[in-house]
């Protein structure tokens, strides 16, 4: 269940005065949430605010206990709170031996149960989207995790002898001004879109990053990685029509795990990983008579740009299935009620300008009564997509596989019509002689031209574009490789007000999913032609083949050009008053050229900008400083 959490944590042990909780309470953002359950004991307080105002407690407090009844069954009486759902409920229940605590929104109490099995380790038994506090009153601990992908947020702070925890950072600093600005933040953010780091936009405030456990006790507070995937394997047996299998077969599961009993619907693109959610939804929905006709789609279209409409693609998915589409005209939805939208964002996202397509989908599924959104969001972390190099070439030789060497290298030529080479240089080579580098097609590191220079040369941008994101966990290159892109999603998740209308669930992001991926050989899963081979081969029979074999890629990119140049008279004042610019981290004048250019569809890297202006706006929206923003509401139609 999608929840505000929260705890503060007395170093010394002194008493937890409600009021504080009650303030991180207020300063919560939800666009409908239910009533704050407190829990205070001796050196701790714990706060749990449901994201619908007719959800029962969670926490076990005199305001409110656990759904099922009594409090955790812990010895010492633990208290927990939960943002999120576990995917494994069932097996876990039975393995604690609590068959009867197994239903949604028994998390707390499972996560209860697990910690007095298994103490710190807790959390490696827990498969799922979610992020909990747990104080332990008989030890005097907390303990705060995140799971192992960073689909849920947690953010603390040390202020008067205290640990200040919260799933929203504005809680933490609820006015943070411009000197509060992280540089190392920026610095990520400008290089890559993306943080890895436990930095935060601000510098009072820290991230704990995915997959990693927090202990606040005897004074002191420390956080390790509780997942990181082991060198994985597959059986040496296992060909390659078996693996496509066992892969088909493990991503339907995580496609009914995330369904969960609960009425759900399915964003669908016309793309690759949305279409193949649909189907695996319908194909498990249809088992059970009673929820068959549950199962409807959400499409964005659009009339007016006919490079960013998909709907040649959706139709068959929603012909083959028979199923309810219901249609967003996305037409002019762009950069409108960014302020409002910030504000449920905790770090700057280019969803910021997208509000309107967001608030036309929010309303949609508050309106029809919809539990869960299944979501295709980071699939391609985990089915690699075009752009991907074949460092696997480095891993070839370097095991002397000379014949699988040459096969996998000629097979690379020909589809990239790259010379020979520079395959060996950049692909070969490289990776063998940099293995802490990240390595892309892209030799020259992505830096923005309108990235202040001076401010690229203090912060080391270049290099910092090429240093690997996480540490060393494999020998294969490859396989580093593929971890690199995974530890990315924390911060390329997508977190705004759609999340708290429903709860937004990712099947690619199941972790048994996640970790067959990584086992399986790198000339299985990525190719020179065509992104994705491996969820291609694993959907034959139930895509539509026109959606199965399709090679063309769209979105709302068209769109948002058209929108940005109607819109010129209000950012082009923002652009002239940067925030960023003020701060040194841009510079003036290339900002505002690129922002012509942008203005007259002619933009170096449209991508690029877009976060660029995501951050101008988020910044101007959380410290208030700047000119007001003043963009006008646009109205939404749907179908």
């Amino acid at each position: 269940m999608r929840a505000v959490i929260a705890a503060i944590v007395s170093l010394d042990g002194a008493p937890v005065d409600p009021s504080e909780l009650e303030l991180f309470a207020s300063r919560a953002q939800l666009p409908r949430g239910g009533r704050p359950r407190l829990a205070v004991r001796q050196g701790a307080g714990l706060l749990w605010i449901p994201a619908h105002p007719a959800a029962g407690g969670q926490i076990g407090s005199e305001l409110g206990g656990p759904p099922h009844g009594g409090k955790p069954p812990v010895q010492g009486g633990c208290e927990v709170v939960v943002d999120g759902t576990l995917d494994n409920r069932v097996e876990l229940a039975r393995e604690l031996g609590l068959p009867a605590v197994a239903a949604p929104g028994a998390e707390a109490d499972l996560i209860a149960a697990a910690y007095e099995r298994w103490d710190m380790d807790c959390p490696t038994h827990l498969v799922g989207e979610l992020a909990f506090l747990l104080w332990d009153p008989s030890r005097l601990r907390l303990l705060a995790a995140s799971d192992a992908f960073g689909m849920r947020e947690l953010y603390y702070a040390v202020v008067d002898r205290q640990v200040r925890i919260a799933s929203q950072l504005q809680m933490i600093l609820p006015r943070p001004s411009l000197s509060d600005l992280d540089e190392e933040y920026a610095a990520d953010y400008f290089v890559s879109s993306v943080s890895c780091r436990p930095s935060t936009p601000f510098k009072a405030v820290r991230r704990l990053q995915a997959g990693h456990l927090m202990i606040v006790a005897a004074g002191r507070l420390a956080a390790h990685r509780w997942w990181a995937p082991d060198p994985p394997s597959l059986p040496g047996d296992c060909d390659e029509e078996e693996v496509v299998n066992r892969f088909r077969t493990v991503l339907a599961e995580a496609v009914e795990r995330c369904l969960d009993g609960r009425r759900a619907w399915a964003e669908l693109s016309g793309g690759l990983d949305s279409s193949s959610i649909v189907c695996l939804a319908h194909e498990i929905l249809r088992r059970d008579p009673a929820r068959a006709s549950e199962l409807a789609t959400v499409s964005y279209v659009w009339k007016d740009t006919p490079q960013s409409d998909e709907r040649e693609f959706q139709e068959p998915v929603i012909e083959k299935y028979g199923l309810i589409n219901h249609r967003i005209w996305c037409d002019d939805l762009f950069f409108d009620g960014a302020p409002e939208e910030s504000r449920y964002r905790s770090q700057p996202q280019p969803g910021v300008l997208f509000q309107p397509v967001i608030r036309a989908e929010s309303d949609l599924i508050r309106a029809s009564g919809v539990e869960v959104l299944l979501c295709g969001t980071r699939a391609e972390a985990v089915v690699l997509e075009d752009g991907i190099p074949p460092v696997h070439l480095a891993d070839s030789l370097r095991r002397w596989r000379l014949g699988l060497f040459v096969r996998e290298l000629m097979r690379w030529q020909r589809g990239t019509h790259l010379p020979l080479a520079n395959l060996l240089l950049a692909f070969v080579l490289r990776p063998l002689f940099g293995r802490r580098r990240m390595w892309s097609f892209r030799q020259e590191a992505p830096i923005s031209p309108w990235v202040d220079r001076d401010f690229a040369l203090r912060m080391r941008m270049r290099e910092r574009a090429r240093t690997a994101l996480a540490p060393r966990r494999f020998n294969s290159i490859a396989q580093q490789f593929h971890y690199e892109i995974l530890v990315r999603t924390e911060g390329l998740a997508t977190r705004g007000s759609l999340e708290w209308t429903c709860e937004v669930r990712h099947p690619f992001m199941y972790r048994p999913l996640v970790e067959l991926a990584l086992a399986i050989p790198w000339e299985q899963k990525h190719a020179p032609r065509g992104s994705k081979p491996l969820l291609r081969r694993a959907m034959t029979g139930l895509l539509p083949e026109p959606v199965r074999t399709r090679r063309t890629r769209s979105g709302p990119g068209p769109a948002a050009y058209k929108a940005f140049a109607k819109r010129w008279s209000v950012i082009e004042p923002m652009i002239r008053s940067s925030l960023l610019v003020s701060l040194g981290i841009l510079d003036g004048a290339r900002f505002h050229q690129a922002a012509e250019l942008v203005r007259f569809g002619a933009a170096e890297s449209f991508a690029d900008f877009l976060s660029c202006l995501s951050f101008e706006v988020w910044l101007r929206s959380v410290t208030g400083e700047g000119e007001p923003l003043t963009f006008h509401s646009s109205r939404h139609g749907r179908d």
